[in-house]
């Protein structure tokens, strides 16, 4: 399993990596564990009410589906892409394939707004989406009109 790899390998001095791979497991199989951006639900609701086809593309596992389900302000999500259930992780071009596919659209149609310049940035424009990178700190040197700062930005 890749996590138990990236675990072991991460934090290879762990008395037990067993016990500390299950608990780290479970923790981020938890809602609470994960942050929500505080303007996203305002923002979905914005673009919703748009018409825009709203999804999460990611390359976590099965868990991402019940940690969506359970966060109440990613309930308009309607698309849903986990690179262990599509067999592509980011930034491959079959990933962002089947992004396009679950939304129904052609890749220029998509927007793909992600905080990994390599993953989402990049390998989103290399398979003709169109791409945001979200960087609310400002670090990437990447053109201003290609970045945003807030989720709210979109709206704008």
């Amino acid at each position: 399993m890749r996590w138990r790899s990236i675990v072991a390998e991460v934090l290879d001095d762990v008395a037990d990596g067993d016990a500390c791979f299950r608990e780290l497991y479970d923790h981020f199989a938890r809602p609470d564990a994960w942050r929500v951006e505080p303007d996203a639900a305002a923002t979905l609701g914005a673009l919703a009410e748009r018409g825009l086809v709203l999804g999460v593309c990611s390359n976590f596992d099965h868990r991402l589906c019940g940690l969506v389900q359970a966060r109440p302000e990613l309930a308009l999500v309607r698309r849903l892409v986990v690179s262990s259930e599509v067999g592509w992780k980011k930034p491959a071009a079959g990933f962002f394939a089947a992004v396009a596919r679950a939304a129904e659209l052609h890749p220029e149609q998509i927007l793909m707004v992600g905080d990994d310049e390599d993953n989402d940035f990049d390998g989103a424009r290399a398979a003709g989406l169109d791409a945001r990178l979200f960087d609310p700190d400002g670090q990437s040197g990447l053109a201003p009109e290609l970045r945003i700062a807030r989720l709210s930005d979109l709206v704008d």
